[in-house]
Parts: C-alpha cells; sequence; structure tokens
C-alpha cells in the first residue's frame, strides 16, 4: 500500500513513512491489535547503549525496592511500577527522544505531544 501524504490525514503519513523507514509497521499493528508492543532492542539503540539503560534502571530498582541481589522471591508476582524515571540519570532523557520511541509515542498521541 502507498501511504501518500493525504491533507485530511494530517502529519500522520509522514510520521508512517518514518516509523516504516525504522521497521516498526508490526509495531504500529500491535498497538492498534493490542494496545502494547514489544520493540526489539537493535531497533531502540547501538548495542553500547543497551548496558547503560539496564546499569541506570537495576540501580533505580534498587534505590526504590531494595537489592536486586536478595530476596529473590520478593518478585514474584509483582507489579511495580517505575515512574519519573527522567529526574533519576541522564540515560533516561535520552531514551525519551530515540525515534523508535519518540515515534510510536507519536503514534499514539500526535505528533505534538510533550
Amino acid at each position: 500500500m502507498e501511504i501518500e501524504n493525504w491533507e485530511s490525514a494530517g502529519a500522520l503519513p509522514l510520521l508512517y513513512g518514518e516509523l516504516k523507514q525504522l521497521g516498526l509497521e508490526s509495531n504500529v499493528a500491535e498497538l492498534e491489535a493490542f494496545g502494547f508492543t514489544v520493540v526489539p532492542p537493535d531497533k531502540v539503540g547501538p548495542p553500547e547503549f543497551r548496558p547503560e539503560v539496564k546499569e541506570a534502571v537495576e540501580r533505580v530498582v534498587a534505590d526504590r525496592f531494595g537489592s536486586l541481589d536478595t530476596h529473590v522471591g520478593r518478585w514474584d508476582n509483582v507489579n511495580d511500577q517505575l515512574r519519573f524515571l527522567i529526574w533519576e540519570d541522564p540515560v533516561f532523557e535520552k531514551v525519551t527522544y530515540n525515534p523508535a520511541g519518540l515515534g510510536l509515542v507519536q503514534y499514539l498521541l500526535g505528533t505534538n505531544c510533550i
């Protein structure tokens, strides 16, 4: 299917083209069908970026909920939420503007999202 720059569709055709270039068409379809998607790490950032993010997340979890090394059973059937991460480490700011994540957020919320 050829997506044209239809005026009635606003910014969506351009955004869809960008998502297509990133190989995220199936992620868009999953968002529509299921309400969630999992983006493969190689589409989110370079391999050297992943350990930095993982270390920051592990540090925040340990700071907020306790050591990850003890009480392994503590994590069974738990749905703790990590909110307000952007202030915890500069790496989380980088996560917010990676093309895959930002593109999918703009798809869901509109291109003028903040």
